[in-house]
């Protein structure tokens, strides 16, 4: 398996997982429990456009693709531990 693949997966199994931990999402989900599809798709784009680079820069593709799965990891880590600090949103007037 090649870099950019093992992070596609990676990338794949942390929106999933975090779908699924996120199960106080409001509104009629096509499944209940997993990410709206449109987080899937928009990982394929990202991924596939980094897949298309050329032979020379399949090395560098992978870090960045690395990068990103490191990126939503870090978005889905609590708070406690690193993860983002939510703030309440100011009241509406």
């Amino acid at each position: 398996m090649t870099g950019l693949l093992s992070a596609f997966a990676a990338e794949v199994i942390l929106i999933t997982w975090r779908g699924a931990k996120a199960g106080k999402l409001k509104g009629d989900l096509p499944v209940k429990g997993l990410p709206v599809p449109a987080d899937y798709v928009g990982a394929m784009i990202i991924f596939g456009f980094l897949a298309a680079a050329p032979e020379s820069l399949k090395r560098p593709a992978g870090l960045v693709g690395w990068g990103l799965v490191v990126a939503t990891a870090l978005n889905v880590l609590p708070a406690s531990i690193g993860g983002p600090k939510t703030t309440a949103a100011p009241a509406a007037a």
